[in-house]
């Protein structure tokens, strides 16, 4: 009876630790397509208008369109940006001046400048 009790005061305990484990693993690690990538859609803020983005990569070339509210303002833009890997800047032009200058903070974040044809605001989004 001794020996039955110790497997299961030692079973508990390994169960516990494969379970956080387990748990652990898949918080620190994400089994999105887009984790080493800028590519995807992207929502934030700019100027105080909603910002939807698009963003394609093909390497270090960027493009996709973007979306401004109130009111509604829709263009398509293309840029490059200069890392592979965050932080990284990227300059994204689109017509009659505007663009924004960003910094990937993270494959999923950014923040920057929108410029129309000068610096006209903060920029951020995510994804």
């Amino acid at each position: 009876m001794k020996k039955l009790k110790m497997k299961n005061t030692l079973a508990l305990p390994l169960a516990v630790i494969v379970i956080a484990f387990t748990i652990g693993c898949n918080l620190s690690g994400s089994s999105s397509k887009n984790e080493t990538t800028y590519a995807g859609n992207w929502a934030g803020t700019a100027c105080g208008r909603n910002l939807t983005m698009t963003i394609n990569q093909d390497g270090n070339n960027l493009s996709g369109t973007y979306t401004l509210d109130n009111p509604e303002f829709t263009e398509n833009f293309q840029g490059t940006v200069a890392e592979g890997t965050p932080p990284a800047k990227a300059v994204l032009t689109a017509g009659d001046g505007r663009k924004f200058e960003i910094t990937f903070t993270a494959y999923n974040r950014f923040e920057g400048t929108f410029f129309n044809p000068g610096p006209v605001c903060a920029v951020s989004a995510a994804k």
